[in-house]
């Protein structure tokens, strides 16, 4: 969310959409936890192994947007993919 609120800059459109998309995120973190316990009563090891793959791609993204950041201010020059 820091780098979408980042992007959205002084844009007051942008930042709604950014605030809003947070609380929305919020409520649904909210009812996953009052319904955990039938969530993994039916879910367990499928949401084990979703929880894997976002992991990794969370790692991945995180990579790229340090690799990204410190071509940006000169420290190597960045391939394009």
């Amino acid at each position: 969310m820091i780098v979408f609120a980042t992007l959205a800059g002084n844009r007051y459109d942008a930042e709604l959409t950014v605030g809003g998309t947070v609380l929305r995120i919020l409520a649904l973190d909210w009812t996953a936890m009052l319904f955990a316990e039938t969530i993994l009563k039916f879910g367990g090891t499928a949401l084990q192994v979703f929880a894997v793959v976002l992991g990794v791609t969370q790692v991945a993204l995180g990579l790229q947007v340090i690799l990204h950041s410190l071509a940006m201010i000169g420290v190597f020059a960045e391939r394009p993919i």
